[in-house]
């Protein structure tokens, strides 16, 4: 009883974990930020895109946590970023659609859930 009660306590935490990440992504990209309104390619090294790619990165790996399943934590990850970006530029006049976020965004997904699994840390969280 108590293994069944530790197993639904910590799949409990890390979709609470993931849920709390993903609120927090949300309010990080509706905070007013720079203005860019063209593309240029200096705008490919901002810090930014290093931001995206870590906190995409790190999203990806909380939804692979919860799901355990490489597809989905990737493409809930791509998805969320489309809405945000999405959002961004529909509902907010100082933020826009940046479709080089948005490829931070996937990239992070890809290389963050690649080492995860390259490095075999899902054995430290009863993955396998």
């Amino acid at each position: 009883m108590n293994n069944i009660l530790l197993l639904l306590s910590k799949m409990f935490f890390k979709k609470i974990f993931a849920f709390f990440l993903t609120l927090f992504v949300f309010v990080l990209h509706v905070i007013p930020g720079h203005d860019i309104m063209i593309f240029e390619w200096d705008h490919l090294f901002q810090i930014d895109k290093l931001f995206h790619f870590l906190i995409f990165g790190f999203l990806s790996i909380s939804y692979f946590l919860c799901f355990n399943s490489v597809f989905y934590s990737i493409f809930f990850a791509l998805i969320y970023g489309v809405f945000l970006e999405t959002v961004q530029g529909l509902f907010f006049s100082y933020r826009h659609f940046d479709i080089i976020d948005l490829l931070a965004d996937f990239l992070g997904s890809l290389v963050f859930i690649s080492a995860f699994l390259k490095l075999k840390l899902n054995k430290y969280f009863n993955l396998d």
